[in-house]
């Protein structure tokens, strides 16, 4: 087969995951925007029968049926839309006292998305991002594993994942435009483009500053000799900080200690889902100063034991600290479990074989069922990861 064939192959390939991907996600985003599923998904749940009421609304609890798209995201568009400034006070308080605390690239790219027709069109951005993402899955799976089929499972079974459908399609949440320039980031990275990879990831901490968490990664390039190249680093380091601060700029000059109360969660009246430790009623210390130095410091433990993953030591070092990242965190507040969606994301594109695909494919599917509750839903994340060690192993 000539290189002309495999390249036809897999854009074929790329299409199919793409289109069936973005079919079920849109059909699932225009049901949630024009039916209220999130908000109807208990009456969808009672239709199941032989199931009791007490059942039936511990199932829709531990669905975790979030509502941000049309309660934060949507009011927030609304504001933007009228040239209300960001970051300015409490400009952009709703939804009893939660304000503005994502970095300005994922609403401003939702804009004229929702300028063209409200909701569904915002939506949109979103759910092209988590269909991209079923392609990146597979191009990565395409390097790791090098095996067409493994390959191929990869990007179906994202695809069709119930995790990413139900908070991605029907609860439109904003970590997937994280996640998709992330892969696309790690892409990079295996195809030794250090300094796309830099900045793709840079835009990746604009859309949602948890991806700062993943960065630590590109200190493995630091201790890998086939990578070792000092004046490439520098310049991805570089190019990494010049996007993140244009990027914040603007805002860094009209109203800096606004700005990064924001982005450090420490300006909302109520704690924001991902958490905020409470010294006092008036002092508020957010666990990102905390958990930066933990995160480096896990890395340093990580990196000793490098050899142990081989090719797909990005993608594992990526899901090992982001589980450090929410362990943290729970620590403090609490735990949601789609904070899990790139861990699982990333467990999928590193999969060797079909029994690890098969694995996180119904491990992450259980676990949409589990009691809610940050231990009980950390548990499986727990248990896949040391499969996939168990997995590793094996190769």
């Amino acid at each position: 087969m000539g290189a002309k064939d495999k390249t036809a192959i897999t854009l074929a390939i790329i299409a199919i995951i793409f289109i069936v991907s973005f079919a079920l996600r849109l059909a699932l985003a225009y049901v949630t925007i024009n039916k209220g599923i999130n908000s109807n998904m208990l009456d969808l749940i009672s239709q199941f029968k032989g199931l009791s009421p007490s059942t039936q609304l511990q199932i829709y609890r531990n669905l975790e049926a979030y509502n941000d798209f049309k309660v934060l995201y949507i009011p927030w568009l609304g504001l933007l839309s009228k040239g209300v400034a960001p970051y300015v006070g409490n400009n952009y308080m709703v939804s009893g006292g939660t304000s503005l605390h994502y970095p300005p690239l994922f609403l401003y790219s939702l804009l004229p998305f929702y300028a063209i027709g409200g909701q569904l069109p915002a939506a949109m951005l979103i759910i092209f991002a988590d269909s991209l993402s079923a392609v990146f899955v597979y191009l990565i799976a395409t390097v790791l594993s090098k095996d067409m089929k493994t390959s191929l499972l990869a990007g179906f079974a994202y695809a069709l994942l119930p995790f990413a459908l139900v908070y991605e399609g029907i609860s439109l949440l904003n970590i997937e435009p994280m996640l998709v320039l992330v892969l696309a980031s790690l892409y990079l990275m295996h195809k030794k483009k250090l300094l796309s990879s830099a900045i793709v990831m840079a835009f990746a901490v604009g859309m949602r500053q948890e991806a700062l968490f993943i960065v630590p990664i590109y200190a493995l390039t630091l201790f890998d000799g086939s990578d070792r190249n000092k004046s490439g680093l520098k310049l991805s380091a570089f190019a990494f900080f010049a996007v993140l601060l244009a990027m914040s700029a603007p805002f860094l000059l009209s109203n800096a200690q606004s700005y990064i109360s924001a982005l450090i969660y420490a300006n909302n009246n109520s704690p924001p889902s991902i958490g905020q430790y409470y010294i006092s009623s008036s002092v508020h210390i957010s666990p990102l100063f905390i958990l930066v130095p933990l995160a480096l410091a896990s890395l340093l433990l990580l990196i000793s034991l490098r050899k142990k993953f081989g090719d797909a030591r990005y993608e594992y070092f990526g899901a090992i600290l982001i589980i450090i990242l929410v362990i943290a965190f729970g620590l403090w507040n609490m735990v949601s479990k789609y904070y899990f969606l790139p861990v699982y994301a990333m467990l999928l594109a590193s999969s060797k074989k079909w029994q690890m695909i098969a694995t996180s494919f119904s491990v992450s599917t259980a676990s949409l069922f589990l009691q809610s509750g940050w231990i009980q839903e950390l548990l499986p994340m727990l248990v896949l990861l040391a499969l996939a060690l168990m997995y590793m192993k094996k190769e």
